[in-house]
């Protein structure tokens, strides 16, 4: 097993989920007893919306500078070039 140093892990939190579970939670809300859940729900698209532009901008300027390890290019293996080939055909009705 191959042990996080932390950079990694900084930057594995820094690209995480972005709200999805802030967003189920908000979704999950009682419209009758929290009366501003739409308030609520806005706020929390629109912290998704900022932290998907901003983070996904900057993530890799940061790994740039933290000079995190990148995997070296590899020889793609036969199912890696199978699914490139692979090409799905659906006739119009």
């Amino acid at each position: 097993m191959v042990q996080l140093e932390i950079i990694d892990q900084v930057v594995m939190s820094y690209g995480g989920l972005r709200g999805a579970v802030a967003f189920a939670l908000v979704a999950l809300l009682d419209g009758r007893r929290v009366k501003a859940k739409n308030l609520f729900v806005s706020t929390t698209i629109i912290v998704v919306y900022f932290t998907v532009i901003f983070q996904g901008l900057t993530i890799k300027p940061l790994v740039q500078w933290l000079k995190v390890k990148r995997s070296e290019h590899h020889e793609r293996k036969l199912n890696e070039k199978l699914h490139g080939r692979v090409r799905i055909y659906i006739p119009f009705i």
